[in-house]
Order: C-alpha cells, then sequence, then structure tokens
C-alpha cells in the first residue's frame, strides 16, 4: 500500500506527464479542468498539484485565452521551457554523444565527438563520456536546467 508521499509523487507525476503530452503531440495545451478530467483526479488536488508545479518552475500558466464557451476562461498549462532535462548519452565505434532535452522537447545543447572507439578500454569510454555529461550538466545548471536524469545507448550487435 502506498503511503501519503508516494501518492503525492505519483499525482504531481501524472499530471507532469499530462501536460508535457500534451504538448508532445501537438495538440493545444491542457487547462486545469482538462488535466482534472484526463487523470481522474479531484479537481481540487489537480489544482494544488498544479500550483505545486508552477511554484517549482516546471510548468507555466499562460494567459487566458477566450474560447467562446460561457465563463470564465481557461488558463493553459505548458511545460517550463529550459527548467528540466534528461540527457541522452551514445557511446558508438566512431563518435561519443550527448544531447539535453527538455519538457518541452526542445534539444537545449549537444555535442559529438568524433573518436575511433573501436578496440578501445570500455571503462576508459565510460569515464570519458561521464566527464563530457558532467561537464554539459554543469552548463545547463549555469541557466537555471536541473538534469532529472540520463539514458545511455550503446552499440550492440545486429
Amino acid at each position: 500500500m502506498a503511503n501519503a508521499p508516494d501518492l503525492r509523487q505519483r499525482n504531481l507525476g501524472l499530471v507532469l506527464t499530462e501536460i508535457c503530452r500534451r504538448t508532445e503531440v501537438g495538440q493545444p495545451p491542457p487547462s486545469r479542468a482538462q488535466v482534472t478530467r484526463r487523470t481522474a483526479l479531484h479537481k481540487t488536488t489537480v489544482s494544488q498539484l498544479t500550483d505545486e508545479l508552477i511554484a517549482a518552475g516546471l510548468v507555466t500558466e499562460l494567459s487566458s485565452a477566450a474560447n467562446g464557451l460561457v465563463g470564465r476562461p481557461s488558463q493553459p498549462l505548458v511545460p517550463a521551457p529550459g527548467a528540466l532535462a534528461a540527457l541522452g548519452l551514445e557511446v558508438n565505434v566512431d563518435y561519443l554523444g550527448l544531447a539535453a532535452v527538455d519538457l518541452t522537447g526542445q534539444r537545449l545543447a549537444e555535442r559529438f565527438d568524433s573518436l575511433d572507439l573501436r578496440r578501445s578500454d570500455p571503462s576508459a569510454v565510460l569515464d570519458g563520456l561521464a566527464d563530457l555529461a558532467r561537464d554539459m550538466a554543469h552548463r545547463l545548471e549555469r541557466y537555471g536546467t536541473r538534469i532529472a536524469g540520463a539514458g545511455l545507448a550503446l552499440p550492440g550487435l545486429t
């Protein structure tokens, strides 16, 4: 059984995922009401979690857009550009590559170093890649971007 902090983290993830997913597929940004419907969470819960995501700098609430409907116009929610990023790391036979992508899907930085890595020592290659990743993370952090995680791609047999 999940405890309250675990459930809160899960629900924060649901709300953030819904906001980011809409951006990914090119649909208009969702409002709090739309996030509530799509996540099946209570509207008060979604409102509180959205406020937390805004305060953390992960989500931005755009100005109200008149939609021709009766009532108060909704405020679209979008991922905050450059606030949080993931690193993609790649080791290939002839290069090391890194890319940082934010919650909007925008590529913030990339680097590709051409090297002949055939018959190289795997530990040395991974140490070099780790150095490059640390350097990129430090550069991004100077601009206020936090690193959420990283993924590693390695060549394999076909």
